[in-house]
């Protein structure tokens, strides 16, 4: 024991503070003053010497550490077997018997007492009798032994597993396989959270609860992967990713390894002499003319997870971050030597302020060449990129070893993005300056490109610091944290500076792309064996795609068609010297009977078939002809797969023959047969596993394959059913290995140039470029033909529009012959309806039957009917102004010979008054302004003439159409129409002024009569009106198509109107002339200004050939009722004017 220490005596003050290095921490160490053996120990055999118990050596963790099943706290250490041993200050520790690896020891002492062999017989082959002694040899304590062999078999202990209390949840193979099953997801990087670690648990052990299954997976499946080795302690943080940049495969890195290997064998072979600034071989100063570019991203917001020190009472904590939330996007670029080239600042907006200039950023240490590139978006576009390459060619060509040497080519080395392999002036900048831009393989710039290494986690860091004293210095001076795009440049210049040359030699090394460390293909590829890893999921590709693999990514049109069709379109091609011009383009269109869409992917095709002719012969799904250059044929891929670690290495339960160390197996005999048998097992249960239960089929049995001629019996299958546990693991397996988990890599495509999407090569090369040209061409060639096409689209909508117009009055009157059933008309005719009448146009023609026009148009006339009497009123006057117009020259000519002849048969003093009239008529005509006066007085000489001779007007109408028509050129009919429409103006929005304090239209202008504008329909001339032109006015529709409210046709107001002066008008004629002629006038308005013209011209000339046979019929009327029907002529024109 420890001595007390004695009343009185001060204890030793305990020291303050840290301890000085040479002193521990924490509590002292108990020190205890020696002790003297009192006790003597146990003789023993003279042949046995004592033997010195060691206890708890195995055991490191005390919490670890429990008793058997009936043990008490029993201390093998007061045993006193071991007081003469020397002392060592070790601490206390119990030992499980039940546990490996006491159990066996103890295991094997109880048998060889009870069956009396082994070390129960001493030397003299006769058997230890005194259980202390043998107690003593095997080096056992005595009271732990006693508790087995004790002579009453009611109080002997049986010899347990070493576990108390509730048996185990998880058993050690349930704990092995889950935490390999764990390792492999995040080996295929899809990693188990722990709500889903927590599943695959309770899919192994169905019985147990969620709270049982999350604390087996912390406490026991989880330390037990880290002890053993595959698992990490605690969750990790991991990165998201796609299925794209995990597919790393050993035939897409040997691409890249050749491709690089390519470019500086051939810059080794092309820079020959000394370099002009340290006179050294090109080989010595290589690094400097290699160089990466990449792009960067910068965002005001980027703090990561940050954390605060917050309010007791507070809580929910923020803090104010995200005002601003602008970003840039920055172009950096560094050579394998560490000189920093270049650096392009990509911003948002159109001017950049003159205060950031390419100076400013040179004088603040950036390299010749780095600029400011405003956007639409900050984002990298195919315009930006011709703006970038610009400005880093030429510092490219500024920086140290290659500006000295100017006939020296460099190689740039690019990611997979689009524009920098698809906008040719960029490449041919390129290619001008000397400059090889070789592009690396698509989704793998994580192991492939220098930026993404060791120079963006130096930035990153780099970004963080700046932005946090950007937010302080903007807090002082403005109060705010808000930062704009401008002060993002100020970051990214101090990221630039910040960086050091020996981070960018060491990323460009660490993707094996410094040509001084440049190790061989397979000794990297073990380097990047984790990533090889992952990748080893998805089905390999071949290395070079053959022929038929490059058939079958083209278009589904082109592996369609014949091999005579294809033919014809390289027949085509040739016969146009092989230029894509529109009749190319065209006559391929049409003898192929491609649409434009096809017509855009006819260029690829065509490449392939000039690259493999054998093309043109191959049909769909035919593979005889595919010969592919598989990877296996290239020995260091093979080399590089002997070296590569599998993606089971050290996972038992995934492998058939589990492997140890050094490649040799880890079980034998019986113990690998029956792993063998039960991963056969597991492996037939996951392959008919299903997450559904509801659904789930236990298949009765599993047959061995057919290859192997098995007699079995009835019973035979019964002992290789997979069990139910089985089943279970079968079930978790299927995540992580096997169908669900192999994911399918996408099918690779062919670009417009002809080149496979996503393989590396040199976008620059002088095929590249040529192929891009041709590819401008082509386009152009589309577009021209787009726009002819969209030209011919339109014209065929306005013929279809002005067919429609043309057909509507034809199929309103059909309507009405029908009594508005409009199930009797044709589709066209209803169509040309609804346009006309409601402006309605049908939308999807191909899918629309008869049907639907019928239930269209039945709703449109239901909302609204007088648009549709409206235009029918109108329809009308057109169809019978059409039928005129048809006998109008004919009616002209007779007419005019006509009045020749009666005027020969006049009299001598009948001329006289001819001549006069003719006289006022004519200067009516010429004159430029018409007043009431010219009007009155033609009408008087109108009826004077008509009280001498009835032949006299007929001869003064004859002779004035005449006489109209031969001054102005045109046909009689119009020379008729335009001295009728004399009274006609130009004035307001129909040339008409209306009058408030008269009864009578006024003319305005004397173009109105060429100009077109609306005038009133049937307003006859009064000097050129006959003695009987009352019952032609009869005839003729009254005319307004314009009201005060607009166009008759147009609004409600105006039908109103219109109807309202309609109703005066017909009142007064019937109290002027009883009612004897004007209820048989129709008074119809125009539809529409678009028929002016046409109803005009008939109206006039009707009015010319009824005024021309009425003068025929009368010439042998007596004077006395010439003069009557005169005077009540002008009494008529005085109140048919309706008041405006």
């Amino acid at each position: 024991g420890v001595a007390k220490p004695k009343k009185g005596v001060a204890k030793p003050k305990k020291q303050r503070g840290r301890p000085k290095k040479d002193q521990g921490r924490g509590r002292p160490k108990k020190t205890s003053p020696p002790t003297t053996n009192t006790s003597t120990t146990r003789k023993s055999p003279p042949e046995i010497a004592t033997t010195t118990v060691d206890v708890g050596e195995e055991d490191e963790d005390d919490d670890a550490v429990v008793d058997d099943d009936k043990e008490d706290d029993d201390d093998d250490d007061d045993d006193d077997d071991d007081m003469d041993a020397p002392k060592k200050k070790k601490r206390k520790t119990r030992t499980n018997w039940g546990k490996a690896p006491h159990r066996a020891k103890m295991a094997k002492a109880i048998s060889d007492w009870f069956k009396n062999e082994g070390d129960a017989i001493d030397s003299n082959g006769e058997r230890i009798e005194d259980m202390q002694v043998y107690a003593g040899l095997i080096g056992i304590p005595f009271n732990s032994l006693y508790k087995y062999l004790n002579p009453n078999k009611d109080e002997r202990r049986i010899l347990g597993n070493g576990e108390r209390g509730r048996p185990k949840l998880l058993g050690v193979d349930d704990v092995q396989f889950l935490g390999e099953t764990l390792a492999r997801m995040d080996r295929c990087n899809d990693g188990a959270s722990k709500k889903e670690g927590t599943d695959l648990v309770m899919s192994a052990v169905p019985i147990l609860t969620r709270p049982q299954a999350s604390r087996q997976l912390s406490r026991i499946v989880i330390p037990e992967g880290h002890k053993a080795g595959i698992l990490k302690k605690t969750v990790q943080k991991v990165q998201a990713t796609t299925s794209d940049r995990i597919a790393i495969s050993l035939p897409q890195q040997y691409r890249w390894h050749v491709a690089v290997d390519d470019q500086y064998k051939f810059l080794r072979e092309t820079n020959i002499g000394l370099c002009k600034k340290s006179g050294k071989s090109f080989g010595e100063v290589m690094a400097h003319f290699i160089i990466g570019l990449d792009e960067m991203c910068i965002m005001s917001d980027a703090h990561g997870t940050l954390h605060v020190i917050g309010a007791a009472e507070k809580k929910k904590h923020e803090k104010l971050l995200q005002d601003s939330r602008v970003s840039i996007t920055i172009v950096r670029t560094g050579t394998c030597a560490g000189t920093t080239g270049p650096t392009i600042f990509l911003l948002k907006g159109t001017k950049v302020k003159p205060a950031f200039s390419d100076e400013f950023l040179l004088k603040h240490g950036l390299a010749p060449g780095s600029t400011i590139v405003m956007t639409e978006s900050a984002y990298m576009t195919d315009e930006a990129w011709l703006e970038v390459s610009k400005a880093i060619v030429k510092g490219y060509r500024s920086l140290p070893f290659i500006k000295e040497n100017p006939d020296w080519y460099m190689l740039e080395l690019l990611d997979g993005f689009k524009s920098h392999e698809n906008v040719l002036a960029a490449n041919e900048l390129r290619a001008e300056a000397k400059i090889n831009s070789l592009k690396e393989e698509s989704n793998t710039s994580h192991v492939c490109q220098g930026y993404d290494q060791h120079v963006a986690k130096a930035d990153k860091k780099n970004v963080s610091e700046s932005l946090y004293d950007q937010r302080k210095i903007q807090q002082q001076q403005t109060a705010r944290a808000n930062i704009d795009q401008w002060d993002l440049v100020l970051t990214g210049i101090r990221v630039v500076k910040q960086c050091e040359a020996k981070t960018w030699a060491a990323s460009f090394m660490r993707v094996n792309l410094h040509p001084v460390f440049r190790d061989e293909f397979a000794v990297f590829m073990k380097k990047i064996s984790q990533f090889l890893r992952a990748g080893s999921q998805f089905v390999e590709e071949d290395l070079v795609p053959s022929p038929k693999k490059k058939f079958d990514m083209l278009p589904s049109f082109w592996r369609g068609m014949r091999p005579s069709e294809r033919k014809v379109a390289m027949t085509i091609l040739n016969t146009h010297g092989g230029k894509y011009t529109p009749d190319c383009l065209t006559t391929l269109r049409d003898e192929c009977k491609l649409n434009i869409s096809q017509l855009t992917d006819i260029r690829v095709c065509i490449i392939i078939a000039k690259e493999h002719p054998e093309t043109l012969d191959f049909v769909p799904g035919d593979n005889e002809n595919d010969v592919s250059t598989n990877e296996s044929s290239v020995a260091a891929i093979e080399d590089a797969r002997a070296e590569a670690e599998d993606l089971n290495a050290g996972l038992d339960y995934y492998q058939l023959i589990p492997k140890g160390t050094g490649g040799k197996p880890k079980y034998h005999g019986e113990k690998l047969l029956e792993h063998m048998c039960g991963h056969r097992n597991r492996m037939f249960a996951k392959e008919v596993s299903i997450d559904d239960d509801s659904a789930y089929i236990r298949p009765p049995c599993q047959e061995p394959s057919s290859y192997l001629d098995l007699h079995l019996y009835h019973d035979s299958l019964r002992a290789i059913m997979p069990s139910e546990n089985d089943f279970n693991r079968g079930n978790v397996m299927s995540h992580a290995h096997g169908t669900r988990a192999q994911r399918k890599m996408a099918d690779r495509k062919l670009t417009n140039i002809g080149t496979v999407v996503g393989h590396c090569g040199l976008v620059n090369s002088k095929e590249n470029i040529r192929r891009l040209t041709e590819q401008y061409e082509f386009v152009k060639s589309i577009a021209e033909i787009n726009r002819k096409q969209v030209n011919e689209k339109k014209q065929k909508e306005e013929d279809a529009q002005k067919d429609l117009e043309k057909n509507a009055p034809a199929a309103a009157m059909k309507l009405e012959t029908k009594e508005r059933n409009i199930e009797g008309l044709y589709v066209p005719e209803i169509e040309a309806i609804l346009y006309q009448v409601y402006n309605v146009t049908m939308q999807g023609k191909s899918k629309l039957r008869k049907g639907d026009y019928v239930k269209k148009l039945e709703e449109e006339m239901a909302k609204n009917i007088a648009k549709y009497e409206l235009f029918l009123s109108s329809a009308r006057t057109v169809v019978e102004t059409t039928a005129a117009t048809t006998v109008t020259g004919t009616t002209a000519t007779n007419a005019t010979a006509t009045a020749t002849e009666t005027t020969s048969a006049t009299t001598a003093t009948e001329t006289t008054a001819t001549n006069a009239t003719a006289t006022e008529t004519t200067s009516a005509t010429t004159a430029t302004e018409t007043t009431a006066t010219n009007a009155t007085a033609a009408e008087t000489t109108g009826a004077a003439t008509a009280a001498g001779t009835g032949t006299t007007a007929t001869n003064t109408t004859a002779m004035d159409t005449m006489a109209a028509a031969t001054a102005t050129g045109t046909t009689a009919s119009n020379a008729t129409a335009a001295k009728d429409r004399r009274r006609s103006g130009s004035g307001g929005f129909n040339g008409i002024k209306y009058s408030s304090d008269a009864k009578k239209r006024r003319k305005t202008s004397a173009t109105a009569k060429t100009s077109g504008d609306i005038t009133y329909i049937g307003s006859s001339s009064s000097s050129s009106s006959s003695s009987d032109e009352s019952s032609s006015s009869d005839s003729e529709p009254w005319p307004p198509t314009m009201t005060p409210h607009g166009p008759v046709w147009k609004t409600l107001k105006a039908r109103q109107w219109y109807q309202e002066e309609r109703r005066k008008l017909q009142r007064k004629k019937e109290e002027d002339d009883g009612g004897s002629d004007s209820s048989s006038e129709e008074l119809t308005p125009r539809a529409s200004p678009t028929n002016n013209n046409a109803t005009i011209v008939t109206e006039t000339n009707t009015t010319a050939t009824t005024a021309t046979t009425t003068a025929t019929t009368n010439t042998t009327e007596p004077a006395a009722e010439a003069e009557r029907r005169g005077r009540g002529q002008r009494k008529r024109r005085t109140t048919q004017r309706p008041s405006m």
